[in-house]
C-alpha cells in the first residue's frame, strides 16, 4: 500500500537492475519486486497485463510460466518480499482483476483455473481456485408473466452442465 508499482513487458529498471516486468517506485529510483515474473526459470521477458492489491500484498496477472524462479502459471501474489504461485495458476494470460464477496475474481484468455474448467474467469479463496463464475451461454429462454409471478425456463448446452453448481436469477 502506499506505494507505486508498475507491470508491463521489461527486463531491467533504472537502465541497469533486473526487475522481471515489474517494479516499484522508491522515491528516487526504481527497484524491482524481487526476481519477478518470467518465461522460464531464466527470466525470458513476461507479459504483466493486471496488478491488483489483495489481502496485504498485491496480485500480478499476465502472461508467463514462473514467478522469482517457481512455476506460477500466469498469476501470482507477492507478500512484500517474495513472489508465491496460486496453486496451479490459469491456463491462458490474465487480463484482469478485482474482489468480489471476498474473492479474488480473475478475467483473461484462459479455460481452466488450477485444474477446473473456467472459461474466461475464476475465484481465488486465498487457497483454492473456483469456477463459481463461470460464465455460461443459454439457449432456448422462455419467460411468461402469470399474474404476480414469472417463469423462466432455459437450455444450457450439455458440455457446460458439469461445470455448473447451480444458478441463481436475481431480480
Amino acid at each position: 500500500r502506499g506505494r507505486l508499482v508498475i507491470g508491463g513487458r521489461f527486463t531491467l529498471v533504472w537502465y541497469q537492475i533486473p526487475a522481471g516486468s515489474v517494479g516499484q517506485w522508491a522515491g528516487t529510483k526504481w527497484l524491482p519486486l524481487s526476481f519477478g515474473v518470467s518465461v522460464g526459470e531464466e527470466m525470458g521477458v513476461a507479459d504483466v497485463m493486471a496488478l491488483f492489491p489483495y489481502a496485504g500484498g498485491l496480485v500480478a496477472g499476465g502472461g508467463w510460466d514462473h514467478a522469482d524462479a517457481q512455476l506460477a502459471n500466469n498469476v501470482a501474489f507477492y507478500d512484500g518480499s517474495i513472489w508465491q504461485p496460486m496453486g496451479a495458476g490459469v491456463d491462458g494470460r490474465v487480463l484482469a482483476f478485482t474482489e468480489y464477496d471476498g474473492a479474488l475474481v480473475v478475467g483473461g484468455e484462459f479455460s481452466a483455473a488450477g485444474g477446473l474448467p473456467a472459461p474466461y474467469i475464476a475465484a481465488w479463496d486465498g487457497i483454492n481456485w473456483s469456477n463459481e463464475f463461470t460464465p455460461v451461454a443459454i439457449s432456448d429462454l422462455a419467460i411468461a408473466a402469470n399474474f404476480d409471478r414469472v417463469h423462466l425456463s432455459w437450455n444450457v448446452a450439455a458440455e457446460a452442465r458439469s461445470a455448473l453448481h447451480g444458478i441463481r436469477v436475481e431480480r
